[in-house]
């Protein structure tokens, strides 16, 4: 390229680089844009993570406390921020436990509970909740949703505030009731009603609040939320342990058996070895198997025979035998008789067979009725049969010569 045509090309990029500069400086700026996105692991497991962040931001200590046992552990110059459906573990014991440890300069921080569950907590404090006299005996509302008050923004009055901070609380709230009138206490009223009461106790003090809701993660960054909550936890002391007891976490069935039922399991485990050792049958060296069995065709027969009798064939079975009768007295030379050779042809095989006469024309020729009959007649037609084979069998042969 000479340097004419490099002029050319400057004389015309320029003017289009300084309009592209000159958009750029007057009708754009760069801005900030905060973008919400989803909730991360820790917080969908952990709803007052923000609130923890506060408190380590603001040089606390906080801790999360999954079981009650661990209250007893808390330092005398500490925090406690109670959660509420807690009566499963508000036993007398832990409630004069926890008193006891506001007394020494706790400051314990409690949300009240809802209707239709005790509070024993409160009850010891000398604290009393009212909820309006439309809450049925099962918490069921006898009016429109659109008459029923709701919670709204309070202002707190906290000692050391220049200004009232700022709170939604929302839901059902419950009047709280002093029953003690303590002369120091701190009240935020929605309306006429007493929602948030604050007192002191000893050489601790004593928060109660209708919800913690205002605490967790969606809630806190609104109105004065994160300085409430930095207040009510007395988090200005540097150092501060604040104990979180939001949820009664359930370790895992194999951690709580190795920690708190190993005896039982263990003894258990032996008391089914010793079960299983009794009814387990012992055996000896292996044997080998039997053969098949093999029926014959007799047995297949005589089978056939007392399936048929016992199923009412008893005539027939007769006069099956009887033919088979009759073919060992034609062997022997004795044909059928007619009715004028009946009483010769009977006698005849009663004295082969030998057996009476009279029993041997009725098992030939008698019509049975009852089974007892049949039995009767089959067993003398066995003993003609038998009879006749025994006649055969001494009868010598012929030869005949050729």
């Amino acid at each position: 390229m000479n340097r004419k045509a490099l002029l050319r090309t400057a004389l015309v990029a320029l003017p289009l680089i300084a309009a592209l500069l000159y958009i750029a400086l007057n009708w754009y700026r760069i801005e900030q844009v905060t973008v919400w996105v989803q909730a991360g692991e820790e917080a969908r497991r952990n709803p007052f993570l923000a609130y923890t962040r506060l408190l380590e931001h603001m040089g606390a200590q906080p801790r999360m406390i999954g079981s009650p046992s661990r209250l007893a552990s808390l330092p005398d110059t500490s925090t406690l921020v109670m959660a509420g459906r807690r009566l499963a573990y508000m036993t007398p014991p832990r409630v004069r436990e926890i008193t006891a440890w506001v007394q020494r300069g706790g400051t314990l921080v409690l949300q009240s509970e809802g209707y239709g569950i005790d509070d024993p907590l409160l009850d010891a404090l000398g604290v009393e909740r009212a909820f309006p006299e439309w809450v049925g005996r099962r918490g069921g509302m006898q009016r429109r949703p659109s008459e029923l008050p709701s919670g709204g923004v309070v202002d707190v009055h906290w000692p050391g505030e220049s200004r009232a901070l700022h709170a939604s609380f929302a839901g059902l709230l419950p009047e709280l009731r002093d029953l003690r009138v303590r002369p120091d206490s701190t009240v935020a009223k929605l309306g006429s009603r007493t929602v948030l009461l604050s007192f002191g106790l000893g050489q601790g003090r004593v928060t109660i609040v209708p919800s913690l809701a205002f605490l967790n993660n969606t809630s806190i960054g609104k109105l004065d939320h994160a300085r409430l909550g930095w207040r009510l936890a007395e988090a200005e002391q540097p150092g501060r342990v604040v104990a979180l007891f939001t949820r009664l976490e359930t370790p895992p069935f194999i951690d709580w058996v190795r920690n708190q039922a190993w005896a039982v399991a263990i003894a258990a485990a032996l008391l089914v070895f010793v079960w299983l050792a009794r009814i387990v049958p012992r055996f000896g060296p292996l044997a080998p198997d039997a053969p098949p069995v093999r029926r014959s065709l007799l047995e297949h027969i005589v089978a056939s025979g007392r399936y048929l009798w016992s199923r009412g064939e008893h005539a027939y079975l007769i006069e099956a035998l009887r033919e088979r009768v009759w073919r060992a007295a034609r062997r022997r030379g004795i044909d059928a008789p007619t009715s004028a050779r009946r009483a010769k042809a009977v006698e005849a095989m009663a004295r082969l067979a030998s057996v009476p006469p009279l029993d041997a024309e009725r098992a030939l020729f008698g019509q049975a009725a009852l089974p007892a009959a049949f039995t009767g007649a089959a067993a003398r037609l066995q003993d003609i049969e038998s009879g006749l084979a025994v006649r055969a069998r001494r009868t010598p042969r012929r030869k005949v010569r050729p």
